[in-house]
């Protein structure tokens, strides 16, 4: 995941005048999914989630790196499910797209009772997004479109988990497979929501936000990798 990236590293995001070459037809949709090409690839190449998608990392792994990712949502939720007076942003922020609850919920049946303290990675990544502004909020859409685009290719992923590590029925795997089949629907409408939710001068901002989710959850990996193989 790395197409001409101007975000940088530990610096959060920055407001852009929106270039020529965010411009043109299409939609906010199509133009993050073509100019985060390289972010996603380069995450979903990372060895923590190759080892993940194929069930190689011990349980507990797979657990903790749950615990970050429910930080992550709860922060995301906190901002953006409010009142919106709007169809597209209702769309966006419909109930069973709340992701932490899944996730508690996964978490619980896993034996996780109490939040867990974010990681290094997270802690960066959640100062990142509470500086981000509510007007428009772009970036943070930016980011949950990385999130909520995460579940096309995690339903494979959630029957290998559930073999793996023996799990009963859906059991630590809901926030895998959130829409069952319903997925291919959810995904059309979230997306042409997102086409309608924001003006093309704050395209830049949420491409920023995705960019900056797809290093986050990079990195994030690479933290927890080193504690799986140890």
């Amino acid at each position: 995941m790395a197409v001409d990236t101007h975000v940088d590293r530990g610096q959060g995001l920055r407001g852009l005048t929106p270039p020529e070459s965010v411009r043109g037809p299409g939609g906010l949709a199509l133009l993050l999914r073509e100019q985060t090409a390289e972010h996603h690839r380069r995450a979903e190449g990372a060895d923590f989630q190759r080892l993940l998608f194929a069930g190689q990392l011990p349980l507990e792994q797979y657990v903790r790196w749950l615990e970050q990712l429910r930080a992550v949502h709860k922060a995301l939720e906190a901002r953006l499910w409010l009142n919106w007076d709007s169809p597209a942003w209702r769309e966006l922020t419909a109930p069973d797209r709340r992701r932490s609850v899944q996730l508690e919920q996964d978490l619980l049946s896993l034996g996780r009772t109490l939040p867990a303290e974010p990681s290094a990675v997270t802690q960066r990544f959640l100062a990142q997004l509470a500086a981000l502004p509510d007007d428009p909020p772009a970036a943070l859409l930016g980011a949950l479109y990385v999130l909520e685009g995460s579940s096309n290719g995690s339903r494979m992923m959630a029957r290998g988990l559930r073999a793996a590590y023996k799990l009963p029925d859906v059991e630590g795997t809901r926030n895998l497979d959130p829409y069952g089949e319903a997925q291919p629907v959810r995904w059309k409408a979230f997306r042409a929501a997102l086409d309608e939710a924001l003006p093309e001068s704050a395209w830049p901002a949420a491409l920023d936000g995705a960019r900056t989710c797809f290093e986050a959850i990079t990195q994030l990996g690479e933290e927890l990798l080193p504690r799986a193989a140890g």
